[in-house]
């Protein structure tokens, strides 16, 4: 087997452990259910692959923030993403009146967990998607460097039930 791929299964093994950890969103139990039944759930993946190729929008804002829009007069194709994986539905009309369905995820662990499985399957949006994941992280990493230079700052953040002091 190529190390490449090795290194691969290796992160997603990772990913896995991570949410087993993360347990009661919408998101983590179906990346459970997943990595139980890879097959089935892969297809359905690279669907919503295709979709977001396709018919989606990912709007990467000006600090990190990540959105996942998909739109189409196709009302049944919005509620199978919608039953799937989560997110929300709302309903527009087009300049003709016809009734429009737009499905959204927004930031949040729920979004990135679902971008980090789908990012293998795309196609045209795949670059743009890595770079704001990457963006995100560094932003994320930078925080948490200046939470933990502050103190008891990244106490109250780990433990928010415990009592701390700011030094």
């Amino acid at each position: 087997m190529n190390d490449k791929i090795k290194h691969t299964k290796k992160e997603y093994r990772n990913i896995f452990r991570l949410l087993k950890k993360n347990k009661g969103t919408k998101i983590t139990d179906f990346i459970n259910r997943y990595h139980k039944r890879q097959a089935v759930w892969s297809n359905k993946l690279a669907y919503l692959a295709g979709l977001i190729d396709g018919e989606g929008y990912l709007k990467v804002e000006k600090w990190g923030t990540i959105r996942l829009i998909i739109g189409m007069t196709h009302k049944e194709t919005i509620e199978w993403i919608y039953n799937n994986f989560g997110g929300n539905i709302t309903k527009q009309k087009t300049k003709k009146g016809l009734p429009f369905y737009v499905w959204r995820m927004n930031q949040g662990k729920d979004l990135f967990y679902l971008l980090l499985l789908v990012i293998p399957f795309l196609v045209t949006k795949k670059e743009i998607l890595t770079n704001a994941m990457k963006d995100l992280i560094d932003k994320l990493n930078e925080l948490e460097h200046t939470l933990k230079n502050m103190g008891g700052i990244n106490d109250a953040v780990c433990n928010p039930g415990k009592e701390v002091r700011i030094r």
